[in-house]
């Protein structure tokens, strides 16, 4: 039993009784290993749209760039379709069994960027698809700081999407789209991805 509500349920750690360890699949012409703790979208041709939305821009343009960062990276999706268009795409994951398969460390999304940002770090592009409790006051206030020019997210909580957005708009960000997808078919649950840049003029 979970004690409480939170963003995951899980206990102790699973034990293989028979067949793979991991779930293969194809997701936007990226293949993915999924392990029992790992998390996919349920609904696959929904979820493929809604990625190539949040990788492009308001318009339906592809981003293209330097550098672009991948927050909440989970099983990699968004960072191989981000390699696509990007010279360098830098990750970020806070499970550890999702962030070995990136090749990166695991941790909080609020360390990352400050890592990142004392370093000098300056991406052109944010991406952001953060678990139902949403990204939450010390990461957006990191973004807010850090300035990318694009910040593009992800949000499978209307509610703790708002609460981002207060921040990140009282930061100077503005919204320019928002968008809903139907992921789970007669149930209330959506994805959203929002689109905001830097700065209060048209795009």
């Amino acid at each position: 039993m979970q004690a409480g509500r939170g963003n995951a349920v899980r206990g102790e750690p699973p034990v293989q009784l028979r067949g793979k360890s991991v779930l293969s699949v194809s997701l936007a012409g990226v293949p993915v290993e999924v392990g029992p703790l790992g998390f996919l979208q349920p609904n696959p041709r929904v979820a493929e749209r809604a990625y190539r939305d949040l990788l492009a821009d308001e318009h339906g343009e592809p981003h293209r760039g330097a550098l672009a960062f991948d927050l909440y990276a989970g099983a990699g999706v968004t960072t191989a379709l981000l390699r696509r268009e990007f010279a360098e795409v830098v990750p970020c994951e806070s499970y550890p069994e999702s962030a070995a398969a990136l090749g990166v460390p695991a941790e909080p999304a609020e360390v990352f960027l400050a890592r990142q940002q004392a370093s000098g770090r300056a991406p052109e592009l944010v991406v952001a698809n953060p678990p139902r409790g949403g990204m939450g006051p010390a990461v957006s206030a990191a973004l807010v700081q850090m300035a990318a020019p694009r910040l593009q997210i992800m949000s499978c909580s209307a509610d703790a999407l708002v609460r981002d957005l207060a921040v990140l708009q009282a930061g100077g960000y503005v919204l320019r789209r928002l968008r809903a997808y139907d992921t789970l078919p007669q149930t209330p649950h959506l994805e959203l991805v929002a689109w905001l840049s830097r700065g209060t003029g048209e795009s």
